[in-house]
């Protein structure tokens, strides 16, 4: 069985709700303007050590890029962190 943080049980069902509610409030903002809009996407999957960047521009891939380095760099912090700084 899982021994689980009642609080961050609570944070994560908060972040969840907010990420969708902010995704809905996107969508009704979207049409209001009479003017076209230009949307970039990009993403990054790190398999291992091996990054795989992707955008539908140079600018989407670099900030896909980035926010992917932000995050391995985010989540080898906190594993070092939870687990005691024992390698």
């Amino acid at each position: 069985m899982l021994n689980t943080d009642p609080l961050l049980l609570i944070i994560g069902v908060i972040a969840v709700f907010t990420g969708l509610l902010l995704i809905m409030l996107s969508f009704l903002t979207e049409g209001e303007s009479g003017e076209e809009r230009k949307s970039e996407a990009g993403g990054a999957i790190i398999i291992g050590p091996f990054p795989i960047i992707f955008g539908s521009s140079r600018s989407a891939a670099i900030t896909a890029a980035i926010i992917g380095i932000i995050f391995t760099a985010l989540a080898i912090a906190l594993t070092l962190l939870l687990e005691g700084g024992n390698l």
